[in-house]
């Protein structure tokens, strides 16, 4: 049976390096003590066994968002809503009959709300756009492990859901120019890959959802502690008009972003490559067409990215746009060990199945 055990420390090592890459400004009193309960919230979903436990874990969630502890955006008061409502509801279903309609019904519409399924997607890409990022991205990193113990009680159509909404939000980030909004919706894409593989009932949707949210938690980790370092330091970087160019004054962070990215749509030599395969795998498992979805949102999904990188990137860097430091010191480490992880994950998968599903880890290497 696959476990997110091993996903608990990656995440402990993402809020770590989110830490470190704050920006000065970021970092206000209850900073740190936000984070540190968002990670709490995570490990309790993740390791829970019963439906209680996972909604402690859910409510812990909004505490630091309901108390301001990130500090004041205009998206608050509804992120806050959206996931007091979706806690409310994984409570009163934790003491509800398992198997009972209003069981059933209450975890799908509680999971729904805060996965951010379609049509509810835009609370996730509105609070990306006007809260704090940072804060933002591990609560959606974290969807996957909130989801973990529920997994069992959804239906298999579930999933079917979960990979229509990938696909929708990836075709309609083709739309929006403003680079927050962009990496919300490819955040949004990617959960709900990892609740689709957990919904699949299949061996191998399992195994690549369990992979996948080490892929998901370290790649946007890196896209979103690049995006945030680049927005303390250019301005423009918040809405550009056109092509910024910042390769020629940041190498390192141009780097960074672009093997972050390539690894979310499964570069071969990437561990993105290993959990997009068993992924694919898995949908072909649940619904023969699923995979051509995951195959569609997962093309669409690196379109945009690519999209991105030029916009923050490629091109002549404005006149307006002064000399600015690349990576420095203690941003350097924590974006190093996330392209490391990656490569050496794609490299050598074996360790990594292992952990997550000892079972089928020979296998699933042999295959590859």
């Amino acid at each position: 049976m696959p476990s997110f055990a091993v996903f608990t420390i990656v995440f402990a090592f993402v809020a770590a390096a989110f830490i470190s890459l704050a920006p000065r400004r970021d970092r206000r009193v209850l900073f740190i003590p936000g984070i540190l309960l968002l990670v709490a919230s995570v490990l309790v979903s993740a390791l829970a066994e019963d439906l209680r436990l996972d909604a402690l874990g859910w409510w812990l969630g909004v505490v630091p968002f309901a108390l301001g502890w990130f500090g004041e955006d205009k998206a608050r008061k509804t992120t806050v809503a959206v996931l007091g409502v979706s806690a409310l509801l994984m409570t009163v279903t934790a003491f509800i009959p398992a198997g009972s309609p209003f069981a059933v019904f209450g975890l799908v519409v509680a999971v729904w709300l805060r996965a951010g399924f379609f049509p509810a997607q835009g609370w996730i890409a509105g609070a990306f756009e006007r809260g704090p990022l940072l804060p933002m991205a591990l609560l959606v990193m974290g969807q996957g492990a909130a989801v973990m113990v529920t997994h069992r009680e959804m239906a298999s159509w579930f999933s079917v859901a979960a990979m229509f909404t990938a696909l929708i939000v990836s075709l309609r980030n083709f739309a929006e120019h403003k680079p927050r909004r962009m990496l919300a919706n490819v955040a949004i894409s990617h959960s709900a890959f990892v609740i689709a593989g957990l919904t699949s009932h299949t061996e191998e949707g399992l195994v690549g959802a369990c992979t996948h949210a080490l892929v998901f938690s370290i790649a946007m980790g890196g896209l979103c502690g690049v995006l945030r370092i680049l927005e303390v330091r250019v301005m423009d970087v918040t809405n550009p008009e056109g092509k910024l160019g910042l390769a020629v004054k940041a190498p390192r962070l141009a780097a960074v972003f672009l093997v972050c990215g390539l690894a979310l749509f499964g570069l071969p030599g990437t561990l993105g490559y290993i959990s997009e395969d068993l992924l694919f795998q898995g949908a072909l498992g649940s619904h023969p067409w699923l995979g051509m979805c995951l195959l569609i949102a997962t093309a669409f999904n690196a379109i945009n990215l690519l999209r991105l990188y030029g916009i923050l990137f490629l091109g002549v860097v404005p006149k307006n746009v002064i000399d600015i430091p690349d990576a420095l010191a203690r941003e350097r480490w924590p974006l190093v060990v996330c392209v490391v992880a990656l490569i050496a994950g794609g490299l050598m998968p074996q360790p990594v199945l292992r952990l997550v599903c000892p079972a089928k880890a020979k296998e699933t290497t042999t295959h590859h």
